[in-house]
């Protein structure tokens, strides 16, 4: 940096957003000429963000987000990891994204899954972000057309999971929830108690659940 280059530090402030904070790092590198080691060490800090040059980097990439794209990363708060993602996409296929949380009314957390499936099958088919986009903007069910043929297995292994567990009696109160891919290693069980009594009792079915084969051949899908 320039010899007596005055920087106003009441300009870094850890609550602006990440394309905020990107805008001002180049900024300072490619309009106040600062070094790199000094934006890395003295002004990442102030914004909030770790003294590392990949995160420096990270920021910067996310300069490279097509507009609307950009716009909904903000909307929905997306980590900063799947916006690089995003940015490394071409601007052809970053626009086509961009089109969905309108077209398909989604949240942030359905973007991302939809994004990561999508990234998948692109490899998979060996297609761009956008030809797929589009061949599933014509079906009726974007989202589970998109995980079919991501897992083109899903719908036996939920049949087979349905029929398990229909034989399973499991206690009132308690559910066991359904794995979203069958790739997870683990599921959840969902309990609703009154008491320490009902805990007590069913914790106590659910022992007698566990000396059962019908609950051994259901976990062992996972």
């Amino acid at each position: 940096m320039k010899k007596n280059q005055y920087i106003d530090l009441s300009l870094f402030r850890e609550n602006y957003n990440l394309l905020e904070k990107a805008y001002l790092l180049h900024w300072l590198l490619n309009k106040r000429g600062v070094l790199r080691q000094e934006v890395i060490q003295k002004y990442l800090p102030l914004l909030g963000c770790e003294s590392h040059e990949t995160v420096l980097d990270y920021h910067l990439e996310l300069l490279n987000l097509e507009k609307s794209l950009a716009y909904w990363a903000l909307e929905f708060s997306l980590p900063i990891k799947i916006g690089v993602r995003l940015s490394r996409l071409s601007k052809t296929n970053q626009k086509a994204l961009s089109q969905l949380p309108e077209k398909l009314s989604i949240n942030g957390n359905q973007f991302k899954n939809i994004f990561e499936n999508l990234e998948e099958l692109c490899v998979k088919e060996k297609k761009e972000m956008a030809q797929l986009i589009c061949e599933l903007l014509k079906t009726e069910n974007f989202e589970e057309v998109l995980v079919e043929k991501r897992y083109p297995n899903l719908k036996a292994m939920r049949d087979t999971w349905n029929a398990h567990k229909k034989k399973i009696n499991f206690p009132s109160g308690v559910r066991l929830k359904d794995p979203s891919t069958f790739e997870e290693s683990s599921v959840q069980i969902e309990m609703k108690i009154r008491s320490v009594r009902d805990l007590k009792n069913k914790l106590t079915q659910l022992s007698i659940l566990t000396q059962k084969k019908d609950l051994d051949d259901i976990l062992n899908l996972l």
